[in-house]
């Protein structure tokens, strides 16, 4: 679970990268009307197609546009520039972060198989081999990230890297870590290689999943939770324990920081009802919006229920109603636990 202090540091980090020219950069295309002719062409295009998709993955959205068969501008290349260099400042402080987690390199968790979810290339950075042989746990990545966001950020980046040291989920992992013995590193590792024969067998025998990616990570997810759900009981924990932060990691950085720096700060949803909370970790909600407001996957919003006083990282979407209320959208998102006190 998240606290004031994590968010904290996340506010002061963003606050210090709002100064670079490539945050403003992107900034000024993204926050323009992407169905308006103030637009770029490509966003534009996007925004017809998969408008969800520049919510979610903002930063990742310049890959797209050598394939529109657009003539790009001058314009155009810049903002690439610009997208390109926030995602390889945020490539970076992602690897800043799993590189002080207890064990890296030598992480024994079954997710991190060949062909799984977490190493295939997907919509977070993948832990690949390369990267896990880098030798980043003995480097300080500072200097890799200043450079790629040009400003000099430091500070807030220690300051967010202690805050994760100090989260329930870090803690847990750690225990996890430290009561690892040799069997039980077999075993965890056994299970990573019938893993990764699983994908190879699946993916010899799956047709193509019609485009759409996400198909392909469900499955490879399903795949290994078949795997680890038949660990034995401290196997399981430990694997249920780095599935804990590394899910939070991802939150944090490929989530949260990625919309503060593209859009800003949460916007106030009105109108929010059938609000529901699930027992889960991370918390999550379900809500469906009454009035004229509409909420976007991958934003971060206020609400104006008394009751959820934290700020929604919007997850999905989906259609619900019904032959009272008629058709409406309902949406699922991840409570920041702990914002409210860290941002207001």
């Amino acid at each position: 679970m998240s606290t004031p202090e994590l968010w904290t540091a996340v506010a002061d980090l963003v606050e210090c990268w709002v100064g670079s020219s490539h945050v403003k950069g992107v900034r000024e295309e993204l926050w323009k009307d992407l169905d308006s002719s103030e637009a770029i062409r490509p966003l534009q295009v996007l925004a017809l197609r998969e408008p969800q998709d520049i919510r979610s993955m903002p930063l990742a959205a310049y890959k797209a546009f050598p394939h529109m068969g657009i003539d790009l501008t001058p314009r155009d290349m810049q903002f690439m520039a610009h997208s390109a260099a926030l995602e390889n400042a945020i490539v970076y402080l992602m690897w800043a972060v799993r590189s002080k987690l207890p064990g890296f390199p030598m992480i024994a968790a079954p997710q991190l198989a060949e062909r799984s979810r977490l190493t295939m290339d997907n919509f977070t950075p993948p832990w690949t081999r390369e990267a896990m042989r880098s030798g980043f746990h003995y480097r300080n990545l500072s200097p890799s990230i200043n450079a790629a966001i040009e400003v000099d950020s430091g500070a807030p980046l220690a300051r967010l890297l202690a805050a994760f040291n100090t989260l329930p989920s870090w803690h847990a992992f750690k225990a996890a870590q430290d009561g690892l013995t040799p069997a039980l590193r077999s075993d965890l590792l056994a299970a990573r290689r019938m893993i990764t024969e699983r994908a190879i067998n699946e993916n010899d025998t799956t047709e193509i999943d019609s485009g759409d990616p996400w198909m392909r990570i469900k499955r490879a997810r399903a795949s290994a939770d078949e795997v680890i759900a038949e660990l034995a009981p401290n196997a399981l924990a430990y694997a249920k324990a780095f599935d804990r932060v590394n899910d939070e990691i991802d939150l944090v950085i490929a989530n949260v920081i990625t919309s503060l720096i593209a859009f800003g700060p949460p916007e106030t949803l009105g109108g929010v009802g059938g609000l529901n909370m699930l027992a889960t970790q991370p918390l999550k909600v379900t809500f469906q919006l009454e009035g004229a407001d509409l909420a976007h996957t991958g934003r971060i919003y206020w609400t104006d229920d008394s009751l959820v006083t934290d700020a929604l990282y919007v997850d999905g979407f989906h259609y619900a109603g019904d032959h009272i209320h008629g058709d409406r959208f309902a949406f699922d998102a991840t409570l920041l636990v702990g914002s409210n006190t860290a941002w207001r």
